[in-house]
């Protein structure tokens, strides 16, 4: 006889997801219970955009498979249900990973966590139960080196898939500024770099100072010249609250003409103080940590109107499948916050719940079988959307043999993975706030056969297509 156990625990996993109207799915008998990391509010646990993005994927499965998957206890089906644990702001990742895999023993989470924090729960509690962990996020060095036996996956790209657009971008940059600026070609631009002391921030910040060119000249150049600032800051990811002031004391003293901002949302309160104190002669490039900020679209609207880009993953060519899913995001859910830019997170978890329902027909749900069922989902000449019309079809395919696998076409696009390492290759692409504060993807794209952009940000008035 199986013990009962609390699903929630407190302030450190308090939602669930999938439960179903008046908990029909709890009171099935058998349900699969997963484990997902998210922005969790005090006030609104349910009230992010991961959290939304994994319940209606979630709702969708469970709706179009009338009830969770086949073989549950006297012939009962599994429902699939999300434990959803904060992993932001300080969490008690100790209590909450606990609670998932040594009370819950899940056989799966969706690992929304910064790298430093996922590998730490990863290797200490997740590696050693053979729980299988499926991030939304960005891959970096950290994690690419890490031996996870198959076991962890990152459904975006990393550092190196991204950081090479610079090279095209920062003479395209350079020439804008110049003619922006009326600076003449024999004289020098200042460049400063701000990072963030992340892995992945640091990962794309080591391949700008190497391999990106300002002023005809490499970065080191630039710097013994005086022309290139390099500044470290602490993430808030990290380290709640970042101590800036040394570092706006050092943009102040430098005056830079661009600010290459390899930073995440900390970044924002410095370029205010900033843009508050200079004389507005600086033009910015934003990291992909910034992408969807809110405070990032005050800080363009408010200071600097027509004077930045940044650079993040490029979104899907074939817009088919994002724009039915957005579609049905935004029908179900009326929230004050963007939902533009997430659908990292419905991708994933329609990954695992496919990857779950292979591994179940094996019987026993181990995360090594889950990993095998991942691999089912990334090769093979047949073709599946994520979406609750293709529900029914993959998992009808999947059951006719064990050994099949398709290409489950995400929203994001194509699953293309280095199976050596879990990690996806994605292409970079150019984005822009517009001037009704909307961030807009894909204004330019990276061709990595010629090393060239295509296209011009529309935002940006004049800059060099």
């Amino acid at each position: 006889m199986g013990a009962c156990v609390n699903l929630t625990s407190g302030v450190d996993c308090p939602l669930v997801l999938g439960a179903g109207t008046n908990y029909k799915n709890l009171k099935s008998g058998d349900p699969i219970v997963i484990g997902a990391y998210s922005y969790v509010d005090p006030i609104s646990p349910r009230q992010s955009a991961p959290t939304l993005n994994y319940e209606l994927a979630i709702d969708e499965f469970n709706s179009h498979t009338l009830g969770g998957l086949p073989g549950g206890e006297s012939g009962k089906l599994r429902p699939i249900v999300a434990v959803v644990c904060a992993g932001t702001d300080s969490p008690d990742l100790e209590a909450s990973s606990k609670h998932l895999i040594e009370t819950l023993h899940v056989p799966a989470v969706i690992s929304s966590l910064y790298s430093q924090d996922l590998l730490r729960v990863f290797l200490e509690h997740a590696k050693t139960e053979d729980v299988f962990f499926l991030s939304p996020l960005g891959s970096d060095s950290t994690l690419e080196g890490a031996k996870d036996d198959d076991l962890l996956w990152q459904m975006l790209g990393s550092a190196s898939d991204l950081a090479p657009i610079l090279n095209p971008l920062a003479p395209k940059v350079e020439e804008h500024v110049r003619a922006l600026y009326q600076i003449e070609p024999s004289a020098p631009i200042r460049v400063a770099m701000v990072e963030a002391k992340t892995p992945f921030l640091a990962d794309l910040a080591e391949y700008a100072y190497e391999s990106v060119t300002w002023n005809g000249k490499s970065a080191k150049a630039n710097e013994t010249a005086g022309n290139f600032l390099r500044i470290r800051i602490d993430s808030e990811l990290v380290v709640p609250k970042p101590d800036l002031s040394e570092a706006l004391e050092k943009l102040l003293a430098f005056q830079p003409d661009v600010v290459l901002t390899l930073a995440s949302g900390e970044a924002v309160a410095l370029m205010k103080n900033f843009e508050g104190n200079a004389s507005g002669h600086t033009f910015y490039v934003f990291s992909p940590d910034l992408f969807g900020d809110k405070s990032l679209i005050e800080f363009t609207q408010d200071f600097a109107p027509g004077r930045s880009l940044g650079f993040n993953y490029a979104a899907a060519t074939d817009t088919r499948i994002y724009d039915s899913y957005f579609s049905r995001m935004t029908s179900t859910y009326d929230v004050e916050f963007p939902l533009e830019g997430t659908e990292n997170f419905y991708d994933t978890t329609y990954f695992l719940l496919y990857a779950l329902a292979s591994a179940h027909e094996a019987g026993e749900l181990k995360g090594s079988r889950i990993a095998q069922g991942m691999r089912r989902l990334i090769g093979g000449a047949q073709s599946f959307d994520v979406g609750p019309k293709s529900v029914a079809p993959v998992l009808n395919y999947l059951g006719q043999d064990p050994l099949s696998s398709f290409s489950l076409q995400g929203t994001m696009g194509p699953p293309d993975f280095h199976l050596d390492n879990g990690a996806r290759r994605m292409e970079p692409s150019i984005y822009c706030i517009d001037a009704a504060g909307v961030y807009v993807q894909n204004v330019a794209t990276y061709d990595s056969e010629s090393n060239e952009i295509i296209g011009s940000p529309p935002c940006v008035e004049g800059f060099p297509e």
